[in-house]
């Protein structure tokens, strides 16, 4: 949980994205890019859908609400209410960057055979970090004012 992953989507949701143009072309299934998330849950983990968004094992997980619409008025359709027990092999991806993500909100959990790689800090500037400090880890609720580079490996 809370890594940054980058995940190519099942080819059916990866065309779809690339026609609304959520995703660019890339070299996973459907011809799109993977697209880079945090990891909200696990297998053995329990994520519960709200009109408030997204909690996983009791905690709400930041600007997870689903949208109503996108950046360009079109109908979104979120995951039905409910309760989901994540099963095996399978994972829910987040953002906590924006309310606009396109995440698990929208197409439930992932296989995680579409794992590309984990993406590791390499450099991050916040004012919340020590003087002098050439790079840092930062809560979640921190990371959206947070300028961070980051690199794959698989």
């Amino acid at each position: 949980r809370g890594a940054v992953v980058a995940w190519c989507l099942p080819r059916t949701l990866s065309e779809a994205a690339r026609r609304q143009g959520y995703l660019v072309r890339g070299h996973c299934p459907g011809g799109a890019e993977p697209i880079l998330k945090y990891v909200a849950a696990l297998p053995g983990d329990t994520v519960r859908v709200t009109a408030e968004g997204l909690t996983v094992n009791g905690r709400l997980l930041a600007n997870s609400r689903p949208a109503a619409r996108d950046s360009h008025g079109r109908a979104l359709v979120a995951i039905p209410p409910g309760t989901y027990p994540v099963p095996p092999g399978r994972a829910w991806l987040w953002s906590p960057h924006t309310t606009r993500s396109f995440d698990s909100r929208y197409y439930g959990p992932l296989e995680l055979r579409g794992l590309v790689g984990v993406a590791r800090p390499v450099w991050t500037s916040h004012p919340a970090l020590p003087a002098g400090a050439r790079h840092g880890l930062l809560p979640a609720e921190l990371a959206r004012e947070t300028d961070t580079l980051l690199v794959g490996e698989r």
